[in-house]
């Protein structure tokens, strides 16, 4: 086996502190790529790499790289299919990718025609309103839940947890550490029991999303 090595430069976690704009973080990834392309966080416990060459051998050298998260507790992120290799990741996606086949999205064409009427005629006769929060951000969000087979009742408790897990601390403070950790795992194992009672319900009165598809593959 080839024996192949990255240069590697360590920073304290100092340099960081104060320096990132979470809404622009572009400076900073340049200074990054400049000078540490390849750097060990040692608060987060994980490696960055920074250059594209880089970024691009670590996702595609499965020999060398491994997508699976170390378990520092449980997580539901660290049993979703990003954090599978193959064989695994391969089974799992062959499964998925069923879901989004050319004929399966041309079936979906008339139902996102018409949840985007409704979210505009939700606006209509008023002399403004907000294009992102009110549009383009709800609709991927309705989409992906009816896709799931979310009840429509529950798509804006469905958002709030999205929008959580997807969040990242606004600060290194280790208070607000703590609090924004407590929030998330709140929301991962409340999340958790939701779907744990979705798939129960698609178990009983299978249907056409993709949950439903993973049930009958199982």
């Amino acid at each position: 086996m080839e024996n192949r090595t990255m240069e590697v430069r360590l920073i304290p976690s100092s340099y960081l502190r104060g320096k990132i704009d979470p809404y622009d973080p572009f400076l900073w990834y340049e200074e990054m790529r400049k000078q540490t392309p390849v750097y060990y966080n040692d608060k987060a416990g994980m490696w960055n790499v920074f250059l594209y060459k880089d970024v691009k051998r670590v996702l595609e050298d499965k020999e060398f790289f491994s997508n699976v998260i170390p378990q520092r507790g449980k997580s539901s992120l660290s049993q979703s299919i990003i954090a599978m290799d193959p064989p695994k990741h391969t089974d799992i996606r062959s499964i998925v990718s069923r879901s989004f086949t050319p004929k399966v999205m041309r079936e979906w064409e008339s139902r996102i025609h018409e949840i985007a009427s409704e979210l505009l005629n939700s606006v209509q006769g008023q002399s403004e309103f907000d294009i992102v929060n009110d549009f383009s951000y709800p609709l991927p969000v309705i989409v992906i839940a009816e896709m799931l087979g979310v009840p429509s009742s529950e798509m804006k408790l469905f958002k709030d947890w999205s929008d959580t897990l997807v969040s990242s601390p606004e600060n290194d403070h280790p208070e607000h550490l703590a609090k924004f950790k407590e929030t998330r795992n709140r929301t991962e194992a409340e999340l958790s029991a939701f779907f744990e009672q979705i798939i129960e319900e698609k178990r009983a009165h299978p249907g056409n999303d993709l949950i439903s598809i993973l049930i009958k593959a199982s």
